[in-house]
């Protein structure tokens, strides 16, 4: 059977540091303070929300703002026309209204945002949230993934091993089970790992330019 893993990057000249944090954002889970737990699992209550921040200028239809993938309304429901995947809502927190396509380095002569020019890394945390952008902001769900990495299985006889190409600092080696990963559409093993028919459904939906996508066969 066949898999995609899908992971977002970071590339010199066209994706950098600003570019992948206003695309993708960040997330945290409202039930939890700790930093470490931002993402839902298939097990998990799903009774309360993700909590997004990021660009409110460009909503994608798809992106990953921590370990999950995230979607829009309209998406979530053609998936679920025809695979079953479950959802928790991904409200908005903070909302920065600023977008800027991949390759494009304007901001480093832009006024606003002149301080990120030493500090690409904290365009979320220094730029002010613009409370305007809540009211277009999309319904959106986070995909929930069954987690593979913690999967109790005894029957693990599958070796995952993920390189990616654009992406070198991340190297996935896990044991799992060959039956569980099949079983669920979407799993989650150090980067979403989507089954064939899910992937079908979601393609055209993966800007090429902030993801890297790598086939494995199970």
């Amino acid at each position: 059977m066949y898999f995609f893993v899908v992971q977002g990057v970071q590339t010199k000249g066209k994706v950098d540091v600003i570019h992948d944090l206003l695309f993708h954002g960040k997330m945290e889970r409202a039930d939890f303070k700790s930093a470490n737990k931002y993402s839902h699992y298939f097990g998990d209550d799903l009774s309360q929300p993700v909590l997004l921040t990021r660009s409110g200028s460009f909503v994608p239809q798809l992106f990953k703002p921590g370990n999950s993938l995230v979607v829009t309304q309209n998406v979530f429901s053609e998936i679920n026309n025809k695979v079953k995947v479950l959802g928790a809502v991904a409200e908005p927190k903070k909302l920065i209204n600023c977008w800027l396509p991949a390759g494009d380095t304007s901001y480093l002569w832009s006024n606003k945002y002149s301080f990120l020019k030493n500090r690409p890394d904290k365009v979320l945390e220094w730029s002010p949230n613009d409370p305007k952008l809540f009211d277009d902001f999309p319904l959106c769900y986070e995909l929930v993934a069954f987690n593979a990495a913690t999967d109790p299985s005894n029957e693990k006889e599958i070796e995952l091993h993920i390189k990616f190409k654009k992406n070198d600092l991340i190297n996935i080696k896990k044991n799992v089970s060959k039956v569980n990963m099949e079983k669920y559409p979407l799993s989650w093993c150090g980067a979403p790992i989507l089954r064939f028919d899910l992937y079908e459904i979601l393609k055209k939906y993966i800007d090429q330019d902030y993801f890297e996508i790598v086939e494995i066969s199970i």
